[in-house]
């Protein structure tokens, strides 16, 4: 499932399977060659925890890039702001909260 599917770009011989969300609230960007596997989940937005007091916290929406050749193993949470670069593989069930450089196998909690 896929909201706001104007803020997709999607590079070519990409593979998304079933079960796969894709909040796009603002640009997600998938490049070329990529595996997403089921029930991954893809964020760009989040509350903002550096305001005090959870009345003022307002939601922010930071873009996700996922570069040219990245697998995202079965269950993999990509968190806003992220940027996973190319040929990475993040393992099944990770939660991914920052950056991944490239050519670089990731998992656990936090990946």
């Amino acid at each position: 499932m896929v909201y706001h599917p104007q803020n997709l770009f999607l590079g070519g011989r990409c593979t998304i399977n079933d079960g796969v969300v894709i909040n796009a609230r603002t640009r997600v960007q998938i490049g070329s060659y990529c595996h997403i596997s089921p029930g991954v989940i893809i964020n760009t937005g989040q509350m903002n925890l550096d305001i005090a007091g959870y009345r003022k916290r307002p939601h922010m929406d930071l873009p996700v890039i996922i570069e040219d050749g990245v697998w995202l193993a079965s269950g993999v949470v990509i968190n806003p702001g992220v940027t996973i670069h190319e040929g990475a593989v993040v393992a099944s069930g990770a939660v991914v909260t920052r950056d991944v450089p490239p050519g670089v196998v990731v998992g656990g909690v936090p990946a």
